[in-house]
């Protein structure tokens, strides 16, 4: 590059160095609003600067004088005639320049004037040299026809000498590193954004239209984009001693199963994703599944990493002892600091900084909509910050349905998964001295959830291992002993926490003011003993079990003889009440089924919300239907499509098939209805193998009637077969022989059920190779036509990586004689056309032939 070339492009960096100075004014002073660069809106246009009252500051940038010599009036005329236009023609406007060469006689004469508090004081107190550059600059006023005097345009006018531009540069960014965290990188997207600014070049968002103007806002968003974030320099002691004392709060939790402690491998996996760094980390699981203990055994690991590591700060925030607060003021009553994202940026810088925020789904169903909010901005700009790791629990259910959360994506998602009877379950009720050997299949698949298991526990110590089907009745049978039974709480502690329960459904809030208990202080510190109750870090008041919230809820409810459809009437329409509800439902089933349904039709039948009607009746489908529930299933299936369809596809229940199948079927065939009984033939799927026999019938069925459309079976059946348990295959074989009769779709799943009835339910080779060729005519064959219609390719069953059929030519003679005479078969047709099989013809057969000769002679040698 040429000299001039060189002296050029330090101009230019010399220009977005005083450009970067004005940027950190404007991006920290709330007096400063927006700079330009090489502005086409000003006479002296090299940096333009906007303040919030008006005022303009101009700025011209003269990296340096020949030989660095000091600049003469002579060498800037032209430059103050454009500062001259500016100032007479705009009152609010300023002017400043900028060079490393000294201003000399100029900048004499304006550090003159500022001695001088009028006009006449400065003129009267002027020196031989000042008064010659005054009357020069005089001179200069009145070519331009200006009303300025030079006393009003030396007041307006500054000029600044710089420092070398390395050194100009090191100021800049000790600066910064004042202003911003993770200061490097802010420095780097800084100068890119002003040097393009220069350019016109856009790569600050995604509209591709030139920027002339970086405003505050501008500044700001970039500096968050590259992962940088405005925060003085903060004592790292101070930050770690307040990082410690939130992530004390909300940690006093139950966590242990009759004083023994599970560890759940979600534990493991989680750290492992912190240790390699992952940015979010989702930990889901149902209710009671131990999300909360899994967070705390991990903060806990980490704090133990942490006392050796100083390159680790770990930061625990239980959620819900913020959730009923709306304002900064509130939280940091609560005790979560204030700019504690900004803290966190801050120590980023030197530590990896783990955020753990335990209880989203909480927030999600709170009374104080602002708090999931508020929580959910400030991960958004965690994530943007290098160093930072999030982790984040929540149920499934707001996982998938709150949209606040579900539209969000993780790095990372860690399921708590249910206890292993065998491995874990069994050995701990063993050590508790409980007896699991009378233990049924529905108790063990309740209890394999955490929380079932401490309520089950609980009671099994008192009075033994009992049976019990559902959740509900476990928790009823908690108070039924631990409260009711109890002498010294009985009927007036159940009371005093219906009370509580109820006013937790009202507020909406998890939490209630001690005040709120309306017993003894006796009664409430013997449930709190009891772990009945849990008094939280504030001093209110909550359940040592959630379950107990929804089912007193529905106890009082019942106390008061209010009908499921008044429960739900006096409730708001939010998701915070969906599991009372629920409860209030599982409830009704314990008693007399009639007035069970009685009760549901008024609800399903009525005016309340949708989404509480789907509630309902989703709770409905989870049990076992009996026959006296037809009238009103059938009357929904009339009158209201919409819940007869949630009960018709959530309805799990092996008892649901034969319920459908005894009552919904005989319609549909009484009805001819071709519809229905298609959509039924892909519902049955499920319980393929649990009634064998009556799935498999029932296909077949369908497959017989002239009024279905066949073609839309073919794919769903074979896609089922090819999932039936082998002992059960036998019975799906014959439909696997009627399905190859029909016209196929371009894709389906008949070759992996196919290759699977081969190889497991004894199915003749001569139907796979029905299903290879059968396609194929004379014409396809004269033609040269099979690519498309000759079914072998790995893909059709099942891995491409399988080898499915060179694997069965080399077991089977038959399926290979088969192949065999195919292929000569197809020969002698081109043979008595042609009068001899064509050298093309031989060829597009020969690889397939020596497939099968090379099956063949491996076959014979692996046998003699």
């Amino acid at each position: 590059m040429s000299k001039a070339g060189i002296q050029s492009n330090r101009g230019d960096g010399y220009q977005t160095l005083v450009a970067f100075n004005w940027a950190l004014f404007v991006l920290k002073d709330p007096d400063y609003q927006w700079l330009e660069v090489d502005s086409v809106s000003w006479s002296v246009d090299d940096i333009v600067v906007g303040k919030a009252d008006g005022t303009i500051i101009c700025c011209q940038c003269k990296k340096n004088q020949t030989l660095h010599r000091a600049w003469s009036f002579a060498d800037l005329t032209s430059e103050l005639r454009k500062a001259i236009d500016l100032l007479s023609n705009n009152s609010k406007a300023f002017v400043r320049f900028y060079s490393r060469s000294n201003f000399g006689e100029l900048a004499a004469l304006r550090e003159q004037s500022t001695n001088f508090a009028d006009e006449p004081t400065y003129h009267t107190n002027l020196g031989e040299a000042h008064r010659k550059i005054d009357s020069q600059l005089d001179q200069l006023l009145s070519e331009q026809l200006s009303s300025l005097s030079t006393y009003q345009f030396l007041q307006r006018t500054k000029f600044e000498v710089s420092p070398e531009l390395d050194q100009m540069k090191l100021l800049l960014i000790e600066r910064l590193r004042q202003l911003v965290s993770n200061h490097s990188v802010a420095y780097d997207s800084l100068w890119v954004s002003l040097d393009n600014l220069g350019m016109r070049e856009n790569n600050y968002d995604q509209s591709g239209a030139p920027l002339h103007q970086l405003t505050k806002e501008d500044l700001k968003v970039l500096l968050t984009n590259t992962g940088s974030i405005l925060s003085s320099p903060m004592d790292v002691v101070e930050i770690r001693a307040l990082f410690q004392s939130t992530s004390a709060i909300g940690r006093s939790w139950r966590r242990d199963i009759g004083n023994e402690y599970v560890s759940s491998p979600s534990v493991n996996e989680l750290i492992k994703a912190i240790e390699d760094k992952y940015c979010s980390i989702l930990l889901t699981g149902s209710p009671g599944s131990g999300k909360t203990c899994v967070m705390l055994a991990v903060q806990d690991a980490l704090e133990q990493i942490a006392q050796t590591r100083s390159d680790l700060l770990p930061l625990f925030i239980q959620a819900r002892e913020f959730a009923d607060t709306a304002t900064e003021q509130d939280r940091q009553a609560h005790g979560l600091p204030e700019h504690w994202v900004e803290k966190a940026a801050r120590m980023s810088e030197d530590a990896h900084v783990v955020v753990m925020i335990d209880s989203l789904d909480v927030l999600s169903i709170a009374r104080e909509h602002s708090a999931i909010t508020y929580f959910l901005a400030q991960i958004d700009r965690l994530l943007l910050l290098p160093n930072i790791t999030v982790v984040t629990a929540c149920r499934d259910f707001d996982r998938h349905y709150d949209r606040r959360i579900a539209q969000r994506d993780w790095d990372k998602e860690v399921t708590c998964q249910p206890l292993d009877w065998c491995t874990e379950i069994a050995p701990l009720l063993g050590k508790l001295g409980i007896d699991v050997s009378t233990t049924d299949a529905t108790t063990r698949d309740l209890i394999c959830n955490p929380r079932e298991l401490a309520l089950f526990a609980e009671l099994a110590q008192q009075r033994g291992s009992f049976n019990i089907v559902t959740s509900q009745e476990l928790a009823q049978r908690y108070l039924a002993i631990i409260v009711q039974g109890n002498s010294a709480l009985g009927d007036e502690a159940m009371r005093a926490i219906e009370n509580i329960a109820a006013e937790m459904l009202k507020l909406r809030s998890l939490t209630v003011p001690s005040q709120r208990f309306t017993a003894s202080q006796d009664i409430r510190r013997t449930l709190l003993s009891n772990k009945v109750l849990h008094q939280a870090e504030n001093g209110q008041l909550t359940f040592g079990h959630q379950t107990l919230l929804d089912v007193l809820v529905t106890s009082g409810a019942v106390r008061q003889a209010e009908t499921l459809s008044e429960f739900i009437q006096r409730l708001s329409p939010v998701p915070f009440v969906r599991p009372s509800i629920r409860s209030y439902v599982m409830q009704l089933v314990s008693g007399d089924r009639r007035e069970y349904r009685k009760q549901l039709r008024t609800v399903l039948t009525g005016k309340h919300a949708f989404h509480l009607r789907r509630l309902v009746v989703e709770t409905f489908a989870e049990l076992p239907p009996c026959d006296d529930d037809w009238p009103l299933i059938r009357d929904l299936r009339t009158q209201n499509h919409e819940i007869f369809q949630v009960i018709y596809t959530q309805g799990k229940h092996t008892e649901w098939h034969f319920f459908w199948m005894k009552h919904l079927v005989p319609i549909l065939r009484d009805d001819c209805d071709a519809d229905g009984l298609m959509i039924h033939a892909h519902r049955v799927s499920q319980w393929k193998n649990d009634d064998p026999a009556g799935v498999s019938a029932y296909w077949a069925e369908v497959l017989s009637l002239e009024s279905v459309d066949k073609s839309q079976l073919i794919s769903s059946m074979a896609r089922g077969i090819a999932q039936v348990d082998e002992y059960h295959l036998g019975l799906y074989v014959p439909l696997l022989v009627e399905l190859i009769k029909l016209p196929r779709p371009q894709y389906s799943f008949l070759g992996h059920a196919l290759a699977y009835g081969v190889k497991k339910g004894g199915l003749d080779d001569a139907i796979l190779w029905q299903y290879i060729v059968d396609e194929i005519s004379d014409e396809d064959v004269l033609s040269y036509n099979l690519e498309n219609k000759l079914h072998c390719q790995p893909h059709e069953f099942g891995s491409r990586n399988d080898k499915f059929l060179a694997t069965r030519m080399k077991e089977s003679t038959r399926l290979l004689d088969l192949a065999l005479t195919t292929i000569e078969k197809w020969s002698e047709i081109k043979r008595s056309r042609y009068g001899y099989a064509p050298l093309s013809y031989r060829s597009f057969f020969s690889s397939r032939y020596l497939i099968c000769r090379r099956a063949f002679t491996e076959r014979d040698s692996s046998h003699r």
